[in-house]
Parts: C-alpha cells; sequence; structure tokens
C-alpha cells in the first residue's frame, strides 16, 4: 500500500469519525431538548415527581387552572423560574429533592398543611414566573386595594414576594366560614415606611406605578427664606 493510499484511508476515518461525532452530539441535543421539554409537563408533574398527594387537585379547583380567558397555568410557570441559567439550576435543584423524597421518604408521614407556608412556598415559588404572565402589574381593572398592594411591593421589593399576598391562587384552599381573603393580609402588614398615600411629617419613598423607578423623598420643614439679591 502506498503512502497516498494510506493518506486516503486516514482521512477517510477522520471524516467518518467527525461524522459520527455530529450525528452523535445532535442526538444528544434533540434528546436533552425532548427530556427537559418532557420533565416540564404537568403529566410529568404529577406521576413521576410530586409525593404531595392533594398537589394536582388543589391545583385543578384553583384559579390559576380555570381562567377568566381560558389560559390554563402550568406546574412549571409558577415553580420554575421565568428562563435563563437559573430555570435549569432550579430544575435539577427542584428535581433532585423530589426523586429523593419519592425514592426515601414515607409520604405518608409528611405534615403537608405545614408546608403551605410562606416560608416553604418562597423555596419553590418565584416572582419571575408570576411576572411572565402578569408584566402589567396595574391593569385597567385593578382594585383599589391591588393598587396599593402592588405599589407596596414595588417600594418593598428586597422584603416581599408575589407569594406574600397571593399564596393561595395556584392551590385552591378551602376557607373556613369568616376566615379572611388573601389581599386582607395587607391589612396586617406594616407599610408604614413604604407608604401608599404618606401622611404626616416623615420621609418615605415614592415609586412610580409600573416601574422600577424610586425616589427618596425626604421631609423638609415648612418656612421663609430669602432668595436673590435685595
Amino acid at each position: 500500500m502506498t503512502s497516498d493510499t494510506t493518506s486516503k484511508s486516514s482521512r477517510r476515518k477522520s471524516y467518518l469519525l467527525l461524522l459520527t461525532g455530529m450525528i452523535l452530539g445532535i442526538g444528544l441535543v434533540f434528546a436533552g431538548k425532548f427530556g427537559v421539554d418532557y420533565s416540564g409537563t404537568d403529566t410529568f408533574c404529577d406521576q413521576a415527581c410530586h409525593t404531595h398527594p392533594h398537589a394536582t387537585q388543589s391545583w385543578i379547583k384553583s384559579t390559576h387552572y380555570t381562567t377568566k380567558s381560558g389560559v390554563k397555568t402550568h406546574c412549571i410557570q409558577c415553580h420554575l423560574p421565568g428562563g435563563g441559567l437559573e430555570y435549569y439550576t432550579e430544575k435539577a435543584r427542584l428535581g433532585g429533592k423530589d426523586i429523593y423524597g419519592k425514592l426515601f421518604k414515607d409520604v405518608s408521614k409528611i405534615d403537608w398543611l405545614s408546608k403551605r407556608s410562606f416560608d416553604e412556598a418562597k423555596e419553590f415559588t418565584y416572582d419571575s414566573g408570576c411576572t411572565n404572565c402578569h408584566s402589567i402589574l396595574f391593569s385597567a381593572k385593578l382594585s383599589k386595594k391591588g393598587v396599593d398592594g402592588h405599589l407596596h411591593y414595588q417600594r418593598a421589593i428586597d422584603k416581599l414576594r408575589c407569594i406574600s399576598c397571593h399564596m393561595n391562587v395556584g392551590h385552591f384552599v378551602e376557607k373556613k366560614p369568616g376566615e379572611e381573603q388573601e389581599l386582607d393580609l395587607l391589612d396586617k402588614m406594616d407599610i408604614t415606611a413604604f407608604p401608599v398615600n404618606p401622611e404626616g411629617f416623615k420621609n418615605y419613598t415614592e415609586v412610580l406605578p409600573g416601574s422600577d423607578v424610586r425616589f427618596e423623598m425626604v421631609a423638609i420643614p415648612g418656612g421663609t427664606f430669602e432668595m436673590g439679591s435685595s
């Protein structure tokens, strides 16, 4: 065999290996995409991951499932970030927790009622998921209390989450007679540091509705002064 023949044979093998690698790479990309998409479906969440026996039923009875517009909110729209790298890192973190619980925990001994708290829910509910759908915080039909609540949220965004007020919109909870509704929680919040309608002589933070623009307003004592040259 001549050196020229050997060289051609070597090139063919290199091309074949390159082509095989490309096909495998494309196959892995599509398989990964399929896996990510399928593991984000409501069916997968219900059948493969959730150990909570009432999660699906309470979601179906919620206002996020039967909406006035007919648009159904899916599991990952609330329980994963709105996108980017954080979406995949949180998907891996929460998926790992679900798998561990499925394999190694006795779900019949879990106190599910204790899990329905803000401190628990904030670990798997994301504001970026909420605002992906509710991009307009000050909609035309928003009530006065809703406007006040969203203004307060913007002013204290480092302290509050959407679920601070809207804890039960994703999963229905049967309310007992006389039990307060979600937005009534605003009445119990300390909003003196971020007044919606500031009164009295004190500093406050002003926020332009529907934006992240803030002004630190400083209370200046009233009085008189001379301006210009006499």
